[in-house]
């Protein structure tokens, strides 16, 4: 199996940004197993959302409505969550 590989300090760079990460993993994916996305979507802490799909390691062109809306989706809630938190701050002047 081959397997990406991300530094303990890469994670740590990556859970002191501010943005949230989607990931999307495919179960039949035989390049990097699902759990190995499970496992860095853990030790992200709860700045993540992990959607396993059907499928293998393009779940690009496999799935890929259900990609788009996944990523719509994220971008859309990231603007809303935003957009609160730019009213709540205007309030408080």
């Amino acid at each position: 199996c081959r397997c990406h590989f991300v530094s303990r300090e890469e994670i740590d760079t990556l859970r002191k940004t501010t943005f949230p990460f989607l990931m999307i993993h495919g179960t039949e994916d035989y390049i990097i197993p699902w759990q190995a996305g499970q496992k860095f979507f853990l030790m992200l802490k709860n700045r993540s959302k992990f959607m396993l799909l059907h499928g293998a390691h393009f779940l690009s062109r496999e799935r890929a409505g259900e990609v788009v809306n996944a990523i719509l989706q994220q971008i859309f809630e990231g603007w809303i969550k935003k957009t609160e938190e730019t009213r709540i701050a205007q309030g408080a002047k």
